[in-house]
């Protein structure tokens, strides 16, 4: 009966953070366009996840290019920034700063919000707001929504990825 108590309690202690918010428990994230089905071979993209913040529920995320044009690259780079929301049991996503690094990557600041409309500053702090870099609103993107675009079931129809209207900055 003792050992029943201890294993209902070490999974309802194991499960907690998988059913309610955010966890940053876990591997780093790492995603590969040539190991996604159905990925067209013109396309080989990684999405590397280098960092997680759990005071401010970030991760700083890496994307090389090896080769692909640019729109399909940023779609592939939305899919998998999707994986790390995904990991992170995370309900949204949005970029917060974008860059570019000495060594061509593009470097991005994600941050996963509870909702969908956060307080960036009060969310993320200080530096982010509601406004991009170029001036435009940020776009929240549902885990949700996602979902139905890359695992398979777009069902939704109106699903918009954003996709930049430019190539990230250099870093400031």
């Amino acid at each position: 009966m003792r050992r029943l108590v201890l294993l209902l309690v070490w999974l309802g202690t194991a499960l907690v953070p998988a059913s309610f918010g955010q966890s940053i428990d876990g591997p780093l994230v790492r995603f590969d366009s040539t190991k996604w089905p159905g990925t067209d071979p013109a396309f080989d993209i990684k999405v590397n996840e280098l960092e997680r913040n759990e005071t401010t529920h970030t991760s700083k995320v890496q994307v090389i290019r090896k080769k692909g044009g640019p729109t399909g690259s940023a779609l592939i780079s939305t899919k998998g920034i999707y994986e790390i929301a995904k990991a992170r049991h995370a309900a949204y996503f949005v970029t917060l700063k974008s860059w570019t690094d000495p060594d061509g990557s593009w470097m991005s600041i994600v941050g996963f919000p509870a909702e969908k409309n956060p307080d960036f500053k009060t969310a993320f702090g200080e530096p982010y707001s509601e406004t991009q870099e170029d001036g435009g609103k940020r776009i929240t993107m549902s885990v949700a929504d996602a979902a139905r675009v890359f695992e398979g079931d777009n069902t939704l129809g109106q699903v918009v990825i954003p996709v930049p209207t430019k190539a990230p900055t250099s870093q400031p």
